[in-house]
């Protein structure tokens, strides 16, 4: 179950980002919010994925390989580094606490 700490960090995360993908070093907290999934962005191109923290709900995933095509599309092609993509269904979640702060 998720605690409204975990929600208000979700709504944060939606508010930093750029269509659901934020890059590491712009995300000023050091916790990643349920719902997300983490990649790490390769020197080569290559977009591995690493993990999606969805401990305290359960959550249907969105297709990897749609979230990997998120962060082609929204990260520079030179970046090097962890990015962060929220799965469709947290971002059900956190509009729904926006709605209703409960």
């Amino acid at each position: 179950m998720l605690s409204l700490a975990d929600k208000d960090l979700m709504e944060q995360f939606v508010a930093d980002s750029s269509n659901r993908v934020l890059k590491k070093e712009l995300w000023a907290h050091a916790v990643v919010p349920q719902g997300v999934a983490v990649f790490k962005r390769h020197h080569n191109g290559r977009i591995e994925y690493l993990f999606t923290k969805d401990d305290k709900f359960d959550m249907k995933r969105d297709d990897i390989n749609d979230l990997r095509e998120l962060v082609r599309r929204y990260v520079i092609d030179d970046y090097i580094g962890l990015v962060f993509v929220m799965h469709s269904q947290a971002l059900k979640t956190v509009s729904k606490h926006i709605k209703y702060r409960y």
